[in-house]
């Protein structure tokens, strides 16, 4: 009779040890993103701008050459939006905060350096460029381009709207 009841309790358990498992590599954090106005701004968003803030919470190899920047994500991970809030917003663009679920990259390696990036919204529309949509990336951009680096790893490590002061803080790690 006890050894009935064992039996069958073991496939429940292993269940829930498996479900622990798979919680236990995901991760749901909030990441910044500005929806851009205009006729594409949806499409981006969705297929450019988000999954881009999601990417550079994990580390992101650089190398500069000539004056020119380039990144190479070393993992790709799907992203599952879980809600929105409206931050800010302006006639260009509006500035949200996501909350998503990502995959558990693992341990954050240990940053040789880390600096904080302050800006505000209407300086990330207007100097931006291409990264005018992604605050966490631009701040990270400005990181590898003021280390003088020619290659390393760069990563957000916390994006922070003050709606009081109308800054956006970025904490960027860099490693070489």
């Amino acid at each position: 009779m006890e050894r009935r009841r064992f039996v069958r309790a073991l496939p429940a358990f292993f269940l829930a040890v498996l479900s622990a498992a798979a919680a236990a590599a995901e991760r749901e954090v909030d990441v910044l993103v500005v929806r851009l106005s205009g006729g594409s701004g949806e499409e981006r968003f969705r297929y450019m701008d988000l999954p881009a803030a999601a990417r550079f919470l994990s580390p992101v190899a650089f190398s500069a050459r000539d004056g020119r920047l380039s990144f190479q994500s070393e993992s790709s991970s799907g992203i599952l939006e879980r809600g929105r809030q409206t931050l800010a917003s302006r006639p260009s663009g509006t500035l949200e905060r996501i909350s998503v679920l990502l995959a558990d990259p693992g341990r954050e390696p240990r940053p040789s350096r880390t600096v904080t990036v302050t800006f505000t919204l209407d300086e990330l529309l207007a100097r931006g460029g291409s990264w005018s949509g992604v605050p966490a990336a631009w701040a990270c951009a400005r990181a590898a381009s003021d280390s003088r680096w020619t290659a390393g790893r760069v990563w957000a490590r916390s994006a922070i709207y003050d709606a009081g002061t109308g800054r956006i803080t970025v904490r960027v790690a860099l490693s070489k």
